[in-house]
């Protein structure tokens, strides 16, 4: 059965109202919008309605845009907004569609008195992948999915490794640092908390030749005659020898003589 006149009528008018006061038929560029939010001289923290206008409804770039999206809900409503009145963002919630991510960023802003403003905006997901160091990202999760010690950086936007781990790019893994003595595969591993390190055979974290364990650090053995801080390194090559603790030089102990590079007993 077909719509009385005036009922289709008013529908049709409903429908057309719908969609002039709703802000879900606007583009909005997520670049934009992130660019807008990050700003670090106030932005997000304080704007105009006119600024708002300018990223999340009149976007002139949406055509070069990588990752477009829509309004999905605005409190205050876009209408109700006042252009003399100052606003922050309080709450931006993205939600990539066809995907599991949905991102809720909340602006640390200063004590303005400024009126609050919550968006939510639906994104294209197809862009959204999986990201590898140093590939651009906007959620620590692209990252983690390809390497499970990594981050997404909050001012490079770019996925990088945790703190106290190491990009190794042959099997593009973020691996932890390590002290000596604990377990390791690759050199790398020991050499950025001690230079002077290696992986061994065990897989264990030692210092390299030419180098004692003193303090959780690798220092250089000594000679006699040369410059030392403990008595490990000098007794690792010379037998009965010592830091001198007024010279800080290696000597042979006492009751000892040396004799070329070595300490022998005195007759």
């Amino acid at each position: 059965m077909m719509a009385q006149p005036s009922v289709l009528f008013v529908f049709i008018i409903k429908i057309i109202a719908l969609i002039k006061s709703s802000p879900l038929v606007r583009s909005v560029c997520l670049h934009e919008v992130l660019t807008f939010y990050n700003e670090e001289n106030d932005g997000a923290c304080e704007f105009y309605k006119e600024m708002f206008t300018n990223v999340f409804i009149k976007n002139e770039d949406a055509k070069r845009c990588q990752i477009n999206c829509s309004i999905k809900s605005l409190d205050p409503l876009y209408k109700d907004m006042d252009a003399y009145k100052k606003y922050e963002i309080e709450e931006l919630k993205i939600v990539f569609l066809s995907t599991t991510y949905t991102f809720i960023l909340e602006k640390q802003c200063p004590d303005y008195p400024n009126k609050n403003v919550y968006v939510t905006i639906n994104c294209e997901g197809k862009y959204l992948q999986d990201r590898g160091i140093g590939e651009s990202c906007v959620n620590d999760n692209q990252c983690v999915n390809v390497n499970v010690n990594s981050t997404c950086d909050e001012t490079t936007q770019l996925c990088q490794c945790k703190s106290g781990h190491l990009y190794l790019w042959e099997n593009k893994t973020c691996s932890p640092v390590q002290e000596l003595g604990e377990m390791c595969y690759d050199s790398r591993q020991c050499k950025w908390m001690n230079p002077y390190s290696m992986c061994n055979n065990e897989n264990e974290c030692e210092c390299q030749r030419g180098y004692v364990k003193l303090n959780n650090s690798c220092m250089p053995e000594r000679r006699l005659n040369e410059t030392c801080e403990d008595d490990l390194q000098c007794s690792m090559v010379t037998t009965n020898s010592t830091c001198n603790k007024i010279t800080k030089l290696c000597t042979c102990n006492e009751g000892h003589l040396q004799m070329m590079n070595m300490c022998v007993h005195d007759a």
